[in-house]
């Protein structure tokens, strides 16, 4: 995997676990990483990431 990729995933990951829909889909590698490992996170239990948080920890961020 490169290395410039791993922002890219890491958000598409939180974007998933969140249940966020991207408006222009990922890179294929990129979907196949983030495929990968949220299906390794969901066997194993661990997606309490989203019930965790409370609204004041949740950031909005404007991509303007």
């Amino acid at each position: 995997m490169q290395e410039h990729l791993w922002g890219i995933i890491a958000s598409e990951i939180e974007n998933k676990l969140n249940s966020i829909i991207s408006l222009l889909p990922a890179p294929e590698e990129v979907q196949s990483w983030v495929s990968q490992i949220v299906s390794k996170l969901e066997r194993r239990d661990t997606i309490s990431y989203t019930s965790q948080k409370s609204a004041s920890e949740i950031i909005s961020i404007d991509p303007k």
